[in-house]
């Protein structure tokens, strides 16, 4: 898989976040060289395929160091990218440096920073370009430098769940981390995307309010540069990290509990080892919203597939790896409607529909299903009456708008399905129609449909 180098270095190249999108989009860290070879730190690639085993798109750099005052923590380098999708905006997690040595003047630990798009290629830091989650120690800190392990808090991961953004991220001045390389990491989450406000913690009992009492307490797992996921199927989170046991090199998953608590106990759902070479952390291929991809023909599998950095330098190029996990559970006992939220579903003799809020929202036109989701899954009839079925948007059904409320779908239910973008309403041949507010608030109210691009 080493087809994504152009304008990079074709043997610098890891950390990839995969979202299944209709297509793989792999965003990835990536050398940023000048013409003549100029090193200008790293960047943030992005390279697509219809396949994991590619090929893949020549690389396009879609997020670069912000230059500008060198006392900017990601002034040089942005890396490790963490990309989710959440009502049809792009948050991307990152993590930044500005290059200076230790004990030069200006220098910074490594930081976390977020940025956000409505695309996945054009991207505007948020946070006004200060970094979200700094070190535990950082150079302002007298205990400092003593610490082994001065690279400070980044790779991050990021998940949203139920309204909550989840961010696993490497601290290694944490105080909870290895004393002696500073492996450790922390999970974090909060409403809002760049953890200004509402920020709780994962401590050993559960999550907590963020406070000085509870900041790098407890790490989940002692390791660097994980990617989570959460699975839907067993209502538990998945983290993958890279390890050696006995020398030989494995990807491993290890399944927690919704709370992030406790390991799950059901076998194989406690830790599982997949061997392949490594060099650096590992990403796994998610559902836009960071959730486990899903099975069109298994009602008891989940899909775990890995990219990775792999050979004898450090980066030399980006693999894949894969294996299904058997869970054991029936159709009726599998969680398919969140398994396959958001998701379309394209059966042979039925109705395709997009799953939301757990039902099938049927529809007639394929068009304006194109405008709210990229993936299309043949499931079988097995799984697709396994949902529950719920409305259904017909050719030309009306879109009510009033004064300050979005245009939204009557549909065959009675209620009004708030919908984000016009491209929808055009594409299911339907008009927007005024309507008083008193009458558009009388009408119970659906999911909100949100367009994706």
């Amino acid at each position: 898989m080493n087809q994504p180098q152009p304008n990079g270095n074709p043997n610098y190249e890891y950390v990839p976040s995969i979202m299944q999108d209709g297509v793989y989009r792999m965003w990835f860290c990536q050398g940023n060289y000048g013409p003549a070879g100029q090193y200008y730190g790293d960047r943030i690639s992005l390279s697509t395929a219809t396949s994991l085993s590619g090929p893949w798109s020549a690389a396009t750099a879609v997020f670069l160091p912000s230059g500008g005052s060198a006392s900017n923590f990601d002034y040089f380098h942005v890396c490790d990218p963490s990309v989710v999708r959440v009502n049809g905006v792009y948050y991307m997690y990152y993590g930044g440096h500005n290059n200076i040595p230790y004990g030069q003047p200006g220098h910074r630990t490594t930081a976390i920073g977020v940025a956000t798009s409505t695309n996945g290629t054009s991207w505007t830091r948020m946070n006004g370009g200060a970094p979200i989650i700094t070190a535990f120690l950082d150079e302002n800190n007298p205990g400092y430098a003593a610490e082994p392990n001065k690279y400070g808090a980044g790779q991050p991961s990021v998940v949203f769940l139920d309204g909550y953004f989840y961010l696993a991220y490497t601290d290694t001045t944490g105080f909870d981390s290895n004393p002696v390389n500073g492996a450790g990491i922390y999970v974090l989450r909060s409403t809002d995307p760049t953890f200004q406000s509402g920020v709780e913690e994962l401590t050993s009992a559960g999550f907590e309010t963020r406070t000085a009492l509870t900041w790098t307490r407890h790490s989940i797992i002692e390791a660097f540069s994980v990617d989570i996921q959460f699975s839907d199927m067993v209502d538990g989170f998945a983290i993958v990290d890279v390890t050696s046991p006995g020398g030989i090199k494995h990807m491993r998953v290890s399944f927690f509990n919704r709370a992030m608590t406790s390991h799950l106990v059901t076998s194989p759902l406690s830790e599982i080892y997949i061997a392949g070479d490594w060099s650096e952390g590992p990403g796994i291929v998610s559902r836009p919203d960071k959730h486990s991809v899903p099975s069109a023909t298994n009602c008891d599998r989940i899909p775990i597939d890995i990219i990775r950095s792999v050979g004898a330098s450090v980066f030399d190029g980006l693999a894949h790896v894969g294996v299904d996990i058997n869970t054991g559970l029936s159709c009726s006992c599998a969680r398919l409607p969140k398994v396959f939220e958001d998701q379309g579903l394209a059966p042979t003799g039925f109705p395709w529909a997009i799953v939301k809020d757990g039902q099938r929202l049927h529809f007639q036109l394929l068009g304006p299903m194109q405008q709210l989701t990229k993936n299309f899954y043949p499931v079988t009839n097995t799984i697709y009456s396994a949902i529950p079925g719920g409305a259904s948007m017909f050719s030309g059904d009306p879109v009510y708008y009033s004064t300050g409320t979005p245009g939204a779908f009557y549909l065959n239910d009675g209620r009004l399905w708030p919908v984000s973008c016009l491209a929808a309403v055009t594409a299911n041949n339907s008009s927007m129609t005024f309507i008083p507010l008193w009458q558009w608030s009388s009408y119970p109210i659906g999911p909100a449909l949100f367009c994706v691009q």
